[in-house]
């Protein structure tokens, strides 16, 4: 059996379910630079 640290070793900030698609409504929290790499880099579209 494995440990828990090993387990979740690698689950830290990964989301369980990842959408294709994110509607906004143009709010600038919701179009930040971070917040548009991070849809990027999990292959979400904006």
């Amino acid at each position: 059996m494995l440990s828990l640290d090993a387990r979740l070793e690698g689950a830290a900030a990964r989301p369980v379910i990842v959408p294709e698609t994110i509607v906004v409504d143009r709010w600038k929290i919701y179009v930040s630079e971070s917040f548009v790499a991070a849809c990027e880099t999990l292959g979400v579209s904006v």
